[in-house]
């Protein structure tokens, strides 16, 4: 600002080394560029070790369970196998069942207590809510009943090919008041990606996801956290 009238006063603080500029946005533009680059130099010197796990994780039961899913050509894990790996390494998980018809669900229940959760079993369906796949909130064995009938129905008519291992049966947790998603794969280029963002049913409509290269410290799984707008709600 002030143009030719403050040209002198410019080249004196020039020979200074003192960044001058022509707007305040300019300078507000700088001011952010830098802190960028400051704080991507920070991000540089976060070199990861190899390996972070804890020393009392069961890496070799972990293992065991992919193992066996590959073998049986699976591409992906389900929801108990998946459950299964996120324990062993230490990660809380909701006690869950399989049951292979409705009888099973009713033997299951004494173990478990009301009120109970239903979702779909099968290897050939993703998106459970698709196919009427997830029964929440069940108080008493009518619902129980209602809901795996709506579950085996919903299959039938929306994706009839699909294979059915049954349903899982759960606790019914209480008081969620977020839902995310955690996420990795296998780049072909650029080697293990994780995912992190907002989960639940609006997930894939949102689209408030953040992804980051591999391996991760706390430090790097916080930034990918920050670029998402579900982390602001974590914060409160």
């Amino acid at each position: 600002m002030g143009g030719v009238d403050v040209e002198q006063g410019r080249a004196i603080l020039h020979e200074a080394g003192i960044p001058t500029y022509e707007t305040p946005e300019r300078a507000v533009a700088a001011f952010v560029h830098m802190f960028s680059y400051q704080r991507n130099l920070e991000l540089l010197q976060q070199l990861s070790p190899k390996s972070q796990v804890a020393e009392d994780c069961d890496r070799t039961g972990a293992g065991g369970v992919i193992r066996r899913a590959l073998s049986n050509g699976a591409s992906q894990l389900g929801e108990l196998d998946s459950k299964a790996v996120l324990r062993a390494y230490g990660i809380p998980v909701v006690r869950t069942l399989l049951a292979e018809n409705l009888n099973d669900v009713l033997r299951l229940v004494p173990s478990l207590g009301y009120p109970l959760a239903m979702k779909l079993a099968s290897p050939d369906i993703s998106h459970k809510t698709d196919v009427q796949g997830v029964q929440l909130n069940l108080f008493n064995e009518e619902d129980l009943r209602n809901a795996y009938h709506r579950i085996m129905n919903g299959v039938r008519e929306r994706q009839p090919e699909a294979q059915v291992l049954g349903v899982t049966v759960q606790p019914m947790l209480q008081r969620v008041d977020y839902e995310l998603i955690v996420g990795s794969r296998r780049d072909s280029s650029f080697g293990p990606i994780v995912l992190f963002g907002m989960g639940g049913i609006a997930s894939e409509i949102l689209r408030d996801q953040a992804i980051a290269l591999c391996p991760l410290n706390r430090l790097l799984a916080r930034r990918i956290m920050e670029k998402t707008k579900i982390y602001q709600l974590l914060k409160g």
